[in-house]
């Protein structure tokens, strides 16, 4: 009964934020209900698709503690959110993907690790292949000619503050529909 109670209250509270609704231009969205899994993805010149993947799971899994602070205007609490994501560019006729790792709480974006995967999935899993140096400690001139490049392809702050948003309306569902398959669950 408790969770009928919470399920109806969160399902009362919850309307879709429009910023979540649609991707902005000219990504498109790709999402499976009950998948954690979400990918933007969009062409780039004549032969480039580069693909953002978030899953849900990914940010639930992070031990930082959220960061409060009151807005010196509303004097309302908020919190500071950031969200992680893959940037992968494939390129027509290419054996391999340009894989970022990355992270933003919508005003920047941070590159974690950048490497070069073989496009074949069983290759890319093989834990013996090198997948690139730590991004820090790349030069700085090589740092920025990196984050020009996924600039160019779209990957701003403002797509990141989108994926903060989409990540959670994304959770928010997901989060009610588990309240109601747990209530059948324990009333079957």
């Amino acid at each position: 009964e408790e969770l009928q109670k919470e399920s109806a209250h969160e399902r009362g509270n919850y309307a879709q934020s429009s910023d979540a609704s649609s991707p902005p231009a000219p990504w498109s969205l790709t999402e499976v209900e009950g998948d954690t899994l979400m990918t933007l993805s969009r062409s780039f010149g004549d032969n480039e698709t580069v693909c953002v993947d978030i899953m849900v799971n990914d940010q639930l899994e992070k031990e930082e503690e959220p960061i409060y602070f009151e807005d010196d205007e509303t004097g309302e609490i908020e919190v500071d959110v950031s969200v992680d994501f893959v940037v992968s560019v494939l390129k027509e006729n290419s054996e391999c993907e340009l894989v970022f790792e990355c992270s933003s709480d919508g005003s920047y974006i941070e590159i974690i690790r950048v490497s070069l995967e073989p496009e074949d999935e069983d290759e890319a899993d093989d834990e013996a292949l090198y997948m690139g140096p730590i991004f820090d400690e790349l030069d700085d001139t090589v740092q920025d000619a990196m984050y020009a490049y996924l600039e160019e392809r779209g990957i701003t702050a403002d797509l990141g503050e989108y994926l903060i948003k989409l990540s959670t309306d994304k959770e928010q569902r997901m989060y009610m529909d588990w309240l109601d398959q747990m209530s059948r669950f324990l009333r079957g």
